[in-house]
């Protein structure tokens, strides 16, 4: 596999007053300097529209405005160092956005497998280098792991779930990713182990949401709480006026 790691990273702004001077930071320093390393293959980010919200379900400590994703190349543990270090020295060059936001997941995942539409006409392995208008992300806290009804929720999600948004318009492909302490020896299957599921779409993503809410639904509240599942817009350089029109009110709305 290309990336045995990729990092994580969902933020939330504290103050709406600096959503540009955000997306300047991440994507005009962070991301061309994060591209330019050797340990990363790939780094991409998307932005939770507020127009979208109306087709997300998200709990309260799931509230994020940015996502970000970087794939690693091996060794896996040289390529997250070589990730913290480069946040770690722009910290240090005052380069860091923690005035203005906060984390909401930053986390190392193990992706687990692609999948990609016929149509595309590419690997798996090349799905994330291909341009996308946008993802559907999932993310979910799986409280079972080994045992039946767990892994049977595994599997309609590999035989069923993912397929079916597959067949959902605009959609290209799709990786799922688990946490990568579910692999440590030492692990404990009593605690809640994060999982991803990223669909990577070419049109537009709300049409994709809409009918992905129609597809029959499956209770698995006995294994895994969702705790995000919604569209995400690519971001284009210099176009970041989503919040421009966001009134404290409906902000305020938008985070309950």
């Amino acid at each position: 596999m290309f990336s045995p790691v990729v990092h994580i990273l969902l933020r939330r702004m504290t103050d709406p007053a600096r959503h540009r001077a955000e997306n300047e930071l991440f994507q005009l320093y962070h991301q061309p300097e994060l591209r330019r390393l050797p340990e990363v293959a790939w780094i991409d980010r998307w932005v939770n529209d507020p127009n979208y919200a109306v087709l997300s379900a998200q709990t309260a400590g799931c509230r994020f405005d940015y996502a970000a994703i970087s794939w690693l190349r091996p060794p896996a543990h040289s390529s997250a160092r070589a990730c913290m270090e480069h946040f770690e020295r722009a910290a240090q060059l005052g380069l860091h956005s923690r005035a203005w936001a906060e984390t909401t997941l930053d986390a190392f995942m193990a992706p687990l497998k692609g999948y990609v539409r016929p149509t595309a006409l590419l690997s798996a392995e090349a799905l994330p280098f291909r341009p996308n208008s946008g993802v559907y992300l999932i993310v979910s806290r799986f409280h079972r792991h080994h045992d039946a009804e767990a892994e049977d929720v595994f599997r309609w999600y590999d035989q069923t779930r993912i397929p079916a948004l597959l067949d959902c318009h605009g959609a290209v492909g799709a990786w799922t990713f688990a946490a990568r302490e579910f692999y440590a020896p030492d692990r404990d299957l009593n605690q809640p182990m994060p999982r991803m599921t990223l669909v990577y779409l070419d049109r537009d993503p709300l049409a994709f949401a809409d009918q992905a809410s129609k597809l029959t639904p499956r209770d698995t509240g006995d294994v895994e709480q969702v705790v995000f599942a919604g569209p995400l817009r690519a971001i284009v350089p210099w176009q970041w006026d989503w919040f421009d029109a966001v009134t404290p009110a409906s902000e305020a709305a938008r985070r309950t």
